[in-house]
């Protein structure tokens, strides 16, 4: 579409579990040497006027295709090329736009047009070849601009095995994309004795963030014991994350988690309902269940020379001692139950940083 100047837009749709979740525009601008983004979800007009028209054409293709790609290690996204459809009206910039300067029909700020939220973009070299970017973004950078780590980066400890986790590809870096750009929850990092290792806590996400809390009395216990710890709250946050995206209103209650759709998260809802709507409860197992593979390869991925494959194992379990997973393992394989429940011991114990 051309608009009145000369800019040229295009709109397509962000796509989830065979649903559109969101809309994206791209505007081709300063003629033509330049590319703005902006999303657009269920709270913006634009969207509502529009997001039938795209779930139309999502649905067509959906059942003409029988090989769409999947990525489901952790969350599945059905990616494809989805049939053109014709959009109803302009999208107007949002009142309270996370990115002032990022839309249609304003011109972009010094800071770019937002490109580090979509897949597969980047700015052409300067130079004219190869396929590097001008202005790559680093993960301190990335991180810093999207989420609030300002009190674990007091904490030498915790801050040493975070930085070393968003400089790695893989499984941490996989969840923490969710609470990027125009995410539906801010990610809050901090330092509080709750009671126990480590705590996610949702008490805020209704108000639009979910926060996890490290006790500095543990933070000095092992590299791969805080890198466990790390992972495994990052797991509690992206499942806060998808109950969200499901539709959940943040209310910590029985009737908030039984009012989302089961068929949005079927798995994960099925533990809820199993476990009596109990948060903690119901994602432990869950993990146990479905995660403890993940968190396996998600600490060699962060270093490959911390320890044996048992102990990496081991690791995984963090948190989940009390879960019927590992009380079955303790009645069917006492000695695998008692190598693990050791090398935790050992790797997380009450300890503050350089003590």
């Amino acid at each position: 579409m051309t608009k009145e100047n000369g800019d040229k837009w295009v709109a397509f749709p962000k796509v989830k579990g065979g649903k559109v979740i969101g809309l994206v525009t791209a505007t081709l601008v300063q003629n033509g040497t330049y590319v703005k983004y902006n999303s657009f979800g269920d709270q913006d007009e634009w969207y509502k006027q529009n997001i039938s028209i795209f779930q139309a054409a999502l649905n067509q293709y959906l059942k003409k295709s029988k090989h769409i790609n999947l990525n489901a290690s952790i969350n599945p996204i059905a990616s494809g090329d989805i049939p053109g459809v014709s959009v109803q009206g302009r999208p107007k910039p949002k009142p309270n736009n996370p990115r002032p300067g990022w839309s249609p029909d304003q011109e972009p700020s010094q800071d770019g047009g937002g490109c580090e939220s979509h897949q597969d973009c980047g700015a052409p070299d300067p130079g004219g070849g190869g396929s590097g970017t001008s202005d790559e973004v680093t993960p301190e950078e990335w991180a810093k601009e999207h989420i609030d780590d300002k009190e674990i980066k007091e904490n030498e400890c915790i801050n040493e095995v975070y930085e070393k986790l968003i400089n790695k590809p893989g499984v941490f870096n996989t969840l923490l994309d969710n609470f990027r750009g125009n995410s539906i929850l801010n990610l809050k990092l901090r330092m509080k004795n709750v009671g126990t290792v480590a705590k996610t806590e949702i008490d805020n996400v209704k108000n639009g963030f979910v926060t996890i809390s490290f006790n500095p009395e543990y933070a000095g216990a092992s590299e791969l014991g805080r890198a466990g710890t790390f992972i495994h709250e990052m797991f509690h946050a992206y499942m806060t994350w998808q109950l969200k995206q499901a539709g959940w209103d943040g209310e910590d209650t029985v009737e908030s988690y039984k009012s989302i759709d089961e068929k949005n998260l079927p798995d994960l809802l099925k533990a809820y309902r199993e476990n009596m709507y109990d948060a903690g409860i119901s994602e432990h197992e869950f993990i146990s269940s479905f995660y403890i593979p993940t968190i396996v390869a998600a600490l060699k991925e962060y270093d490959p020379n911390l320890g044996t494959d048992g102990e990496y194992e081991a690791i995984a379990w963090n948190g989940l001692q009390g879960t019927k997973t590992f009380e079955t393992m303790k009645k069917n394989d006492n000695n695998r139950w008692f190598t693990i429940s050791s090398i935790l011991e050992d790797n997380i114990k009450k300890k503050e940083c350089g003590k």
